[in-house]
């Protein structure tokens, strides 16, 4: 989007994992050699373990890149599979038909594909998010290597998974396995210099410098929030550009990167985290309601919206008690329809024009009735910057929501002067989807790189569920992919997970309180006497 008002060739901070902006540290030149060599060296098993972010999978892009056609390798990154569907997954890689269903016969197949290598071929199995694979596959990998045939020498294994790997490898009943690795080696954080290299190196690559596009106190703010990991670096910078093309500014100052950082704040750090809330505009809102642990840090506790035209919708299962004698509550009722005859005997108003007045159907599978702001496009505006303004954050599935309600927009980076822009109140129920079967699936994400899905399987409102990715063209050249997750049978079920889902918890929040924020009236100063 931005790239030509800055003069770059491409996304210098496209938070892909491309090997072609691969900065090596020292540590991360030590990983990507010990993953080369014990492929090539045939060593065995290579162990290699990083926080979140920190380039795990960029190293193993370049592996595979640097691997000749003598070199036949198997790339698995989704592991929450039992062992059977392991295989039936590394053979898929490998190109071997995998029809059968008993985990005996995809050995014997996997068996028979080394059988055939040549003596100077290799086959590298390499396994990144290892930390979730159970144990018990874990143990049973042993199975790989179980044939007695020497071709069998020729399967290199790399595992690459987050720090708890490391406790899950050291585990007794894996002791076997551990004899079978050869290197284990460690990603680290980078430096506040590293930090500093690193956003100058990407800019480079594209064409630019970070002395041109940053401010330095810019870059400062940059490195105190992301703490070493490159991909929180990658998606502050992105969104930093993103705030600075919006206002046509040349270059980008703290008072950007902190705009940035407030809509990012759940990837930072600690520290980073409760400085940024220092910063924040809004104020916190004090709650006794407990939260979900991942969630607690990050947003205030959620509570559905509902148009104030309209009365919360019932929870199913709870029954109104009456608390007064019938008569009262009769009489009450009486009075009320003897008020309204008189309002319309004076006004001339018909009570379904002001049920249609409110009431909209549900669209896009939504059950929420629809509440919209229509916005006219002016010069310069941009869907990330109308997001920002309107709802004070710029989530992709905050703009997906956006989209939904506008189909006419087919290019999510194009907007025309004077073009109406739907956008919709966005509550938990924003985020429900009903299915035929009568029950519900939850909206958690929308996210620009399909591998990216994998993240909400970590969600503890998630367990058990099923995720689905849907794909999404917002333009002749991009995709962005929609995350739902169920099926749960009952609404009031599926927005207990909304409220416990990371994102969406943290979505609504920051909605609602800029909501708050925009209807409370500003104070004016007292006259001077």
């Amino acid at each position: 989007m931005y790239e030509q008002f800055y003069g770059f060739s491409e996304p210098p901070f496209n938070p892909l994992p491309d090997p072609a902006f691969l900065y090596l540290t020292p540590s991360h030149d030590a990983a990507l050699s010990a993953m080369i060599s014990g492929v090539r060296e045939r060593k065995g098993i290579t162990v290699i373990t990083g926080n979140v972010g920190v380039g795990k999978t960029t190293l193993i892009n370049k592996l595979l890149q640097n691997m000749d056609e003598k070199v036949k390798s198997a790339f698995i990154f989704f592991t929450k599979l039992n062992f059977r569907d392991l295989l039936k997954y590394i053979l898929h890689e490998l190109n071997v038909p995998a029809k059968g269903t008993d985990a005996f016969a995809l050995l014997e197949k996997f068996y028979a594909y080394l059988e055939e290598r040549s003596s100077d071929e290799i086959v590298a199995v390499v396994i990144d998010e290892a930390q979730n694979l159970e144990m018990d596959v874990l143990k049973q990998l042993l199975r790989l290597w179980a044939h007695p045939n020497p071709r069998s020498k020729s399967l290199q294994t790399v595992l690459v998974g987050q720090p708890e790997f490391e406790a899950k490898l050291d585990a007794p009943e894996l002791a076997e396995l551990r004899k079978r690795i050869a290197v284990r080696k460690e990603i680290i954080p980078l430096t506040r210099v590293q930090s500093r290299t690193y956003i100058d190196h990407r800019l480079k690559i594209v064409g630019s410098s970070s002395s041109r596009v940053f401010e330095p106190k810019a870059i400062e703010r940059v490195c105190d929030f992301a703490e070493g990991i490159p991909r929180v670096i990658n998606m502050v910078c992105d969104a930093a550009l993103l705030i600075g093309y919006a206002r046509s500014a040349r270059t980008i100052n703290a008072r950007m990167v902190k705009e940035a950082i407030h809509d990012l704040r759940h990837l930072g750090g600690t520290q980073s985290r409760k400085a940024t809330v220092i910063e924040t505009e809004f104020e916190p809102v004090a709650s006794t309601a407990s939260a979900p642990p991942e969630a607690s840090s990050e947003a205030a506790p959620v509570q559905e919206l509902v148009p104030p035209e309209l009365p919360a919708e019932p929870v199913q299962s709870e029954k109104p008690r009456l608390t007064k004698p019938l008569y009262q509550i009769l009489g009450g009722v009486l009075l009320l329809l003897v008020a309204l005859g008189l309002y319309l005997l004076l006004t001339g108003d018909h009570p379904a024009q002001k049920i249609s007045s409110i009431s909209t159907p549900a669209q896009e599978g939504r059950t929420e009735p629809k509440r919209t702001t229509t916005v006219t496009i002016e010069k310069g505006t941009t869907l990330t910057a109308l997001a920002k303004r309107h709802y004070g954050m710029t989530d992709h599935i905050v703009l997906d929501l956006v989209l939904q309600t506008n189909p006419k927009i087919t290019n999510v980076h194009l907007l025309l002067v004077n073009q109406k822009v739907e956008l919709p109140r966005i509550s938990a129920e924003s985020f429900l989807v009903p299915v035929s079967d009568h029950g519900y699936k939850v909206h958690v994400g929308t996210v620009t790189q399909k591998e990216a899905a994998g993240r909400f399987e970590n969600e503890p409102a998630l367990k058990g569920k099923m995720i689905e990715v849907v794909a999404l063209p917002v333009s002749t050249q991009q995709t962005w992919y929609r995350v739902l997750a169920g099926t749960f049978q009952t609404k009031e079920e599926a927005l207990q997970a909304i409220r416990g889902v990371r994102n969406t918890a943290k979505i609504v929040g920051i909605v609602e309180r800029t909501e708050r924020a925009q209807q409370t009236p500003k104070t004016q100063p007292p006259a001077r006497p």
